[in-house]
């Protein structure tokens, strides 16, 4: 078992993790109380975050690709009678600024 995780680190993931920050962030109550409000906070998080020396770039996702984590939301396609939540199709959404790496 060791072995297999110890092969596992070492396969190339396709992308290079290298100098790579994440984190989490939680935004006020009062901030989350209006969509312009978390525009606004986000918009001027990733430009603070931006300005720090060194950084090259800053960007927001919903999901850091490789986690634990996944997005997912029901939709009902509207034709005939809306089903139970529990009986709605899922679909994966992902959540990305514009300056996030491709």
């Amino acid at each position: 078992m060791i072995e297999s995780l110890w092969r596992l680190w070492r396969v190339d993931a396709g992308f290079n993790t290298g100098n790579i920050l994440t984190t989490q962030v939680a935004l006020s109550p009062k901030v989350m109380a209006s969509p312009t409000g978390i525009r606004l906070a986000y918009q001027q998080l990733i430009e603070r975050v931006g300005a720090v020396p060194g950084v090259e770039s800053a960007a927001i996702t919903s999901v850091v690709p490789l986690s634990e984590r996944d997005s997912e939301i029901t939709y009902w396609r509207g034709a005939g009678p809306q089903p139970p939540q529990d009986r709605m199709t899922l679909a994966m959404f992902y959540i990305v600024t514009p300056d996030y790496p491709a």
